[in-house]
């Protein structure tokens, strides 16, 4: 059953190709139509290539005007940003002014406050030691006086013993 299959397909090959071999040989005429409707393809065919060029440069400068668009945006961002930053240094040169003014008006405060107290703890003071220094002489003043009366008097003698001041 096999055989006779492949034997079908030789045969089919061998006359396919027989009959192609006389086709090849004949000549095919080639009328003025033929030659007009060549005319009309190849006319064609350059319009097409020449829509297509025309398309491919109209891509071409789209890409290109897209491309300076974006070197345009792109130059502008870098500039505003530029901007911003050195707006953003005076800020910070702004502030770091205003602290170092606050900073001295710290100091100065202190350094007032300071004063300030030095002065009154002295102005303060000055009073209680001129008493104290008055109190201190008289009672010393005193001693001489009860040390002199002791030397006369026994009894002084003895309660300033006792007290121990002699």
């Amino acid at each position: 059953m096999r055989c006779w299959g492949i034997f079908g397909l030789i045969v089919i090959m061998v006359m396919g190709n027989a009959g192609y071999a006389q086709k090849g040989d004949r000549e095919v005429p080639f009328t003025l139509a033929d030659r007009d409707r060549l005319v009309r393809i190849e006319t064609k065919i350059d319009q097409m290539e020449k829509r297509f060029v025309e398309f491919q440069e109209s891509v071409d400068q789209r890409f290109v005007d897209f491309e300076k668009r974006m070197d345009q945006r792109f130059v502008e961002f870098e500039r505003r940003m530029d901007q911003r930053f050195e707006q953003l240094e005076a800020r910070i040169g702004q502030m770091m002014t205003f602290m170092w003014i606050l900073a001295t008006v710290f100091a100065g405060l202190v350094a007032a406050v300071i004063g300030i107290t030095i002065w009154d703890r002295r102005t303060a003071l000055a009073p209680a030691l001129r008493r104290t220094d008055a109190v201190a002489e008289r009672l010393d003043r005193i001693e001489r006086a009860l040390q002199a009366l002791a030397e006369r008097d026994p009894r002084v003698a003895e309660a300033l013993h006792q007290a121990g001041l002699l």
